[in-house]
């Protein structure tokens, strides 16, 4: 295993983690067997978000024999209450919540405690009015979190919480499909998280990475939408190579796709280069990069946002639709002004794209 630092700390970190959104899947004898592989193997972080506890008890012993190796991630803000996916944005529920999950995966406290899934300027408001973040750095001051954080989609406002506090990590969507855009025929660096990358270079800020493969999308050409297959080798390299990154958490569920996952460890240089996709450019015509050059819409609407969220809920990702369900505006208020359409630079047809997702979600 390869590790790397904490810039502000110097906690030795495995660039492969462990992403459980979709240990729902898998029985528990072999989520045991899928985590005492991967310790015994370097592993030492795991995302710790809150599924079902039959689920989370073979995690929690095999957390409990490698104690001393494992840094743990976990969601201030969001749970599963009833098979339904909450996240409160208050005092109350946060600190509810770190408890449970501090109970529920056998250890003293949370090394990394991040605000979870905050995709909008107006929830970013709503969780600085509400005292939400102070009160994580106070649970921080107590010893409860070793370090305070967020996870987003959005680089935007990820740059907003660096102007506004001082956390050191955050837990980012990153891969190609997601950094990139068209400009002038070029494939180049999205503006937006470019800036985000030289701020938490700057800052001292380390990101985990959700998403590496676009939600397994990025590994079928057909799925795809850079309409060429990446493998998980090229994925994870990309990743490592964006500044801040210090670990790596594919959604594994299945002990071949962590040990094809490790198999990264081993490869050669020129198995883990992602050039190819500098030669992308109108092959992506008709195809939602998420770029957000369709935006601002006269209706609040985050096109790009619940066109992501969208795309992963055809792949299965259960948690994509609780976050759309709780965003501020939808897919229903679109009222065909054309307006995104006439800025889209990949000639994607995004209102009939909105009708699918309407009728996906219901709104």
């Amino acid at each position: 295993m390869q590790y790397r630092k904490h810039p502000r700390t110097n906690e030795k970190i495995s660039i492969l983690g462990f992403g459980t959104g979709y240990i729902r899947d898998i029985n528990p004898l072999e989520i045991k067997e899928i985590f005492e592989y991967g310790f015994e193997n370097g592993m030492n972080f795991i995302d710790c978000i809150r599924v079902e506890d039959k689920f989370i008890k073979p995690i929690r012993q095999t957390i409990n024999e490698f104690q001393d190796k494992v840094f743990t991630q976990m969601h201030l803000t969001g749970k599963f209450i009833n098979g339904e996916y909450k996240r409160p944005r208050n005092v109350k529920h946060m600190v509810d919540v770190l408890n449970e999950d501090i109970k529920a995966f056998g250890v003293e406290y949370a090394d990394f405690g991040l605000i979870h899934s905050v995709d909008e300027m107006d929830d970013f408001e709503r969780i600085i009015e509400n005292g939400v973040l102070d009160y994580a750095i106070k649970l921080k001051d107590e010893g409860l979190i070793e370090h305070v954080g967020v996870t987003s989609h959005n680089p935007e406002v990820c740059s907003k919480f660096i102007e506004y506090s001082d956390i050191d990590f955050f837990m980012m969507s990153i891969n190609p499909s997601f950094d990139y855009i068209i400009n002038e025929d070029k494939f180049e660096l999205n503006n937006s998280r470019a800036e985000f990358y030289k701020n938490c270079r700057k800052e001292k800020i380390a990101i985990s990475v959700m998403k590496p493969y676009g939600g397994g999308r990025l590994l079928n050409k057909n799925l795809s939408p850079l309409k060429i297959k990446l493998t998980t080798n090229q994925c994870i390299q990309y990743c490592l190579d964006r500044p801040g990154v210090i670990t790596v958490l594919p959604g594994i569920s299945s002990l071949s796709q962590l040990k094809e996952s490790l198999n990264y460890l081993n490869a050669e240089p020129k198995d883990c280069d992602y050039s190819v996709i500098g030669d992308i450019g109108v092959n992506i015509e008709g195809q939602c990069m998420y770029c957000g050059h369709c935006e601002p819409c006269p209706n609040e609407i985050p096109i790009s946002l619940i066109s992501k969220l969208y795309d992963l809920s055809m792949i299965g990702d259960e948690l994509a639709k609780t976050h759309y369900m709780k965003l501020s505006h939808h897919a229903s208020e679109c009222e065909k002004c054309m307006k995104c359409e006439n800025y889209c630079m990949f000639n994607v047809k995004i209102t009939d794209k909105l009708d699918k997702i309407v009728e996906f979600y219901g709104i």
